[in-house]
């Protein structure tokens, strides 16, 4: 996925970055971002008149949605975390927020003998300690940043303009074996 093109921000005379001067109102929407992503599949809803549909929103949930085809279950929860990072104010009058999260997925195998696999060096196998073991249930944690727009009209829906949603960074997985 590639990001769309962030809007300019908007500069004092001086050419300084403005910053949002609600700032703590425009921070909320990673909350409500955390809270959207938070699912278990395919009950994903990928449509919420908070986000405008496009590649880290609508398009996010469907591709998590498709991936309980395969006969594993995926459940998704979001929480925000870290320091507040600054807003910046943009040309538009819109804010610029940028949201650190913590995801934790959770995948299971399909009822009463499915398991869990990854490929031998994967960074899931080796953080289980590696040989490709098969598990019942494998608990991850990622972290990942989303850069979002929310506009000044709050009547209208916030625009995630870039995210490492697909591929965040792992930094735990936990499992508990099959044998």
């Amino acid at each position: 996925m590639q990001p769309k093109v962030l809007p300019d921000i908007r500069r004092s005379p001086s050419g300084t970055a403005q910053l949002s001067d609600t700032a703590q109102a425009d921070r909320e929407v990673c909350d409500s971002y955390a809270d959207y992503l938070s699912f278990t599949s395919p009950l994903g809803n990928p449509t919420d008149d908070r986000f405008a549909e496009g590649g880290f929103t609508s398009d996010l949930v469907r591709f998590y949605n498709d991936r309980a085809d395969n006969g594993l279950g995926h459940t998704f929860s979001y929480q925000v975390t870290g320091t507040d990072l600054p807003v910046f104010r943009l040309a538009t009058g819109s804010s610029l927020v940028a949201c650190t999260l913590v995801q934790k997925h959770r995948t299971t195998g399909a009822p009463p003998t499915g398991t869990v696999r990854y490929d031998k060096g994967s960074d899931t196998d080796l953080l289980l300690g590696g040989g490709g073991g098969q598990w019942r249930s494998v608990d991850r944690t990622s972290s990942l940043t989303a850069l979002i727009e929310v506009p000044a009209q709050k009547s209208r829906a916030a625009a995630v303009l870039a995210c490492d949603c697909y591929d965040p960074q792992l930094l735990s997985a936990t499992g508990a074996r099959s044998d």
